[in-house]
């Protein structure tokens, strides 16, 4: 990493963050997102949404 710091070679390696706002700053389609992200991640919709809700449930905050 000759002329790098260490912190700019761990940030080169993102290539996506996600912030969940759920409309508290903008509006926008829940179901455009999901499958922009599954496109992203190179799965399906179906499959996000499952990831999603298990996280959500492993942490109790899945409500509903």
């Amino acid at each position: 990493m000759f002329g790098q710091s260490e912190s700019a070679a761990v940030t080169d390696g993102i290539k996506l963050v996600l912030f969940d706002m759920d409309n508290v700053l903008c509006d926008y389609d829940r179901a455009k997102r999901v499958a922009c992200l599954a496109e992203l991640a190179g799965t399906t919709s179906e499959f996000i949404h499952e990831a999603f809700g298990q996280a959500l449930s492993e942490y109790g905050l899945l409500h509903g």
